[in-house]
């Protein structure tokens, strides 16, 4: 009688095999993590590069619309101060041009009573319609940037405080027939033979009247430096010269900079390599709706290669990325 044994093996896995299986698990996971991580980057980086070219599209079309010079200042700055763990990133400001400054008096006086300070005046602009606050209340510090756009380009090289005073966001106002032989620009008479031409007659001219947000024809409306002013000073403007105002910001992703300059460490704006991008109306074609004089803008981003501060190119935005599509 023969005896059939069936011996049912019983193996496992021993622990070089083991040690194996989970070293290649380790290998593939932290590929797969790795990859996700390159895949967000390449996102994140592709989106400053394609939102910077949104921006300067958008205001592109605001000087052709409005036919009227536009502006992008570009600065780079940290979150706060660099010792602090402040981050570095990218800040492009869009100004369109708003008027002339058509006068420069040393001391105007307050709606509310007072001295006003030195204060920049458009006669031509009814700035008592656009900043119609009282400056009655001493505790409100709000203020108004105007950006000076003689020679833009090159003032915007020494940062926001080369191309731009803060003025105070109340007007003030002068009384003109109190200005001696001020010359006014585009004018070729003096001042009170200027008021006397646009009188409209005795009853409507308020230059005896009390003040209000009614000017008349002797009274001018201005914007006096504000106390905390980092900027231009009342001796940087001039008869004439064209100012601007923000229409427009945009910031880059935290770590993210235009060109390859390294901004200041306590958290100023400095100018990017390329500060400025003026465009004016007369230079674009009509064909292609393109503009000429533009500069290629760098982005970079820190700590993608070695330290934290350490800038490394991700993208660029061409002439040719900002033409119309056919």
């Amino acid at each position: 009688m023969r005896h059939i044994i069936h011996r049912h093996a019983r193996r496992g896995f021993t622990l070089i095999e083991l040690l194996v299986v989970i070293g290649l698990m380790a290998l593939l996971g932290g590929l797969s993590v790795s990859g996700y991580f390159a895949a967000a980057r390449g996102m994140k980086s592709r989106g400053a590069v394609q939102d910077t070219i949104s921006f300067i599209r958008n205001a592109q079309q605001v000087c052709l619309i409005d036919q009227t010079p536009t502006a992008i200042l570009f600065f780079n700055r940290y979150t706060g101060r660099r010792k602090d763990g402040g981050e570095m990133y990218g800040t492009a400001i869009a100004i369109k041009m708003a008027g002339r400054i058509s006068m420069k008096v040393n001391r105007g006086k307050k709606a509310s009573g007072g001295s006003a300070g030195s204060m920049l005046i458009d006669e031509f602009a009814d700035w008592n319609s656009a900043y119609p606050r009282d400056a009655g209340n001493s505790t409100d510090n709000r203020g108004t940037r105007l950006f000076n756009m003689r020679d833009l380009k090159s003032k915007a090289k020494g940062g926001l405080r080369s191309c731009s005073s803060l003025m105070n966001s109340w007007v003030g106002y002068v009384r003109m027939s109190d200005q001696g032989q001020e010359v006014l620009i585009n004018a070729n008479v003096h001042t009170d033979e200027w008021c006397n031409r646009f009188e409209k007659n005795a009853n409507n001219n308020l230059r005896n009247g009390s003040i209000d947000y009614n000017n008349g024809n002797d009274f001018r409306w201005g914007l006096s430096f504000h106390a905390q002013n980092d900027g231009l000073g009342y001796s940087d403007w001039k008869i004439g010269d064209a100012y601007g105002t923000q229409i427009a910001e945009f910031d880059l992703p935290r770590g993210y900079v235009f060109g390859s300059s390294k901004p200041q460490e306590n958290g100023e704006l400095k100018a990017a390599s390329v500060a400025a991008y003026v465009m004016m109306p007369g230079d674009v074609s009509d064909r292609s709706y393109e503009f000429t004089g533009f500069q290629t803008v760098d982005i970079y981003a820190a700590g993608m290669k070695s330290g934290e501060d350490d800038l490394t190119k991700i993208g660029e935005v061409r002439k040719s990325d900002l033409k119309d599509q056919d």
